[in-house]
């Protein structure tokens, strides 16, 4: 079921399939080729998030970002970031690999992907980034800016555990096949430098060198 919210009702390409039990609610592109399943809901107003009040008086923020394009990712960085800035935070993002674990490096007959939901082509590389989705192009774009990490989370699990079976197996022993080195996950935190910061969207940096903004 498609449903509008705030006056905007989502936009389905034709070839894309939605299950009659899925709701897309609002603000929300379906691609080509794409596939909705059932009982899942999608709504697309996190851009008009009210950041600020949501967390307001908040000491420690983990954000898990999973919304994927360039829209999303002017929203993230250049409004909730600034609202992170002052304060113990975490950014965590999906699909974005680390291409020093990855052996593919040849294009496979594909040009250059063009920031295309679907690819079936060869995943980007950006430096140790290893991804398809718009945000990765953003996120390194920022975190460069501002002098920070994107860490990845295979790296942070082969540096710990690549040189201990005896930790791996204990791992195993406690959580079973829910632990693997293996992700597709990365993080960065502006906690790491001093700032000042640049975010998208304003004029000048922002914060104090005292790592706070």
């Amino acid at each position: 079921m498609l449903r509008p919210y705030r006056g905007v009702t989502p936009r389905v390409h034709p070839s894309a399939f939605i299950d009659d039990s899925a709701q897309v609610i609002g603000d929300v592109d379906i691609g080509e080729e794409s596939s909705i399943w059932m009982y899942s809901v999608l709504r697309g107003d996190v851009r008009d998030f009210d950041c600020a009040a949501a967390l307001r008086g908040a000491k420690r923020v983990l954000v898990f970002w999973d919304a994927h394009g360039y829209d999303v990712a002017d929203y993230m960085l250049g409004r909730l970031m600034p609202v992170l800035a002052d304060r113990e935070h975490l950014v965590i993002m999906h699909d974005i690999g680390d291409a020093r674990y990855q052996e593919a490096r040849n294009y496979n007959g594909f040009g250059v992907w063009k920031g295309e939901e679907i690819w079936p082509g060869p995943m980007v590389r950006l430096g140790n980034v290893f991804a398809t989705v718009q945000q990765a192009v953003s996120i390194v774009d920022f975190t460069s800016r501002n002098g920070i990490t994107l860490h990845s989370a295979v790296h942070s699990l082969r540096s710990r555990f690549d040189a201990k079976p005896g930790d791996v197996r204990e791992m195993r022993d406690m959580v079973g096949d829910f632990f693997d080195v293996r992700s597709g996950c990365a993080w960065f935190t502006l906690n790491e430098a001093a700032g000042p910061y640049v975010f998208p969207g304003s004029d000048a940096a922002q914060g104090s060198t005292d790592g706070r903004a």
